[in-house]
C-alpha cells in the first residue's frame, strides 16, 4: 500500500512539476536557485512533500532552500508551490485562490514579481486577496486593475466592528481602457 501510495504522489507531483517550475521561473527570488522541485518521503506512515531548490548550471548540489535562502525567498518558493498545487486541479468546484496577506514578508523585488504572478493567475482563478497594509491594498488596486471586459476588481475595507458585524465599505476599480500606464516625472 506504501509503494502504490508513492508512485501515485509521484505521478501526481509529476503533473504539476512543469506548472511549478513555469510559476516559480516568473519571480526567481535567487540569482543561482532558478530551478524548484519536490520531492515526497514518507516515514512512519506520514507523507511528507520536501522542496528542493536546484541550480541549473550545475555549479551547485540541489539544496533545502531553508538552508540557502532568505525568508522572503522562501516565501516566494512557498507561494509557487502552493499556486501551482492550486492551478495545477483542472475540475474544481470552486475556481478561487485565496490569499491571506501573501505578500507581508516579501522584499520590494519579490513583491513585484508576485503581484504581476497574481495578475496572470486571476485568468485561471478568482483571486480573494487581504491585506491589512494600506499602502499594498493600493498597489494590490493598481496591479489588479481591470483591462479586459471581462474583469473586474471589487475592494472592501472593514472600517469599525459593531454588534451587528463588521461596517463594510464596498467598491470596484473602474476598468481601464488601456493595459498600459505612462508615468511622467
Amino acid at each position: 500500500l506504501q509503494k502504490a501510495t508513492e508512485e501515485f504522489v509521484g505521478q501526481r507531483l509529476d503533473s504539476v512539476s512543469t506548472l511549478l517550475q513555469k510559476i516559480y521561473s516568473k519571480v526567481i527570488p535567487h540569482p543561482t536557485f532558478r530551478r524548484v522541485r519536490l520531492t515526497p518521503s514518507f516515514s512512519y506512515n506520514r507523507g511528507r512533500l520536501n522542496p528542493y531548490v536546484v541550480d541549473p548550471d550545475g555549479d551547485f548540489d540541489e539544496h533545502d532552500p531553508f538552508a540557502v535562502m532568505s525568508s522572503s525567498q522562501i516565501n516566494v518558493v512557498a507561494l509557487s508551490i502552493f499556486l501551482a498545487l492550486n492551478l495545477g486541479v483542472k475540475n474544481v468546484p470552486l475556481k478561487t485562490l485565496m490569499l491571506d496577506d501573501p505578500l507581508q514578508s516579501l522584499d520590494d523585488i519579490n513583491l513585484l514579481g508576485l503581484m504581476d504572478l497574481i495578475r496572470r493567475a486571476r485568468e485561471h482563478r478568482q483571486m480573494i486577496l487581504s491585506t491589512h497594509d494600506s499602502r499594498l491594498a493600493d498597489l494590490l488596486k493598481r496591479k489588479l486593475r481591470p483591462v479586459e471586459p471581462r474583469h473586474t476588481t471589487q475592494v472592501f475595507h472593514f472600517r469599525d466592528w459593531t454588534r451587528n458585524g463588521p461596517v463594510i465599505h464596498a467598491s470596484e476599480i473602474e476598468r481601464e481602457e488601456s493595459p498600459m500606464r505612462l508615468v511622467t516625472a
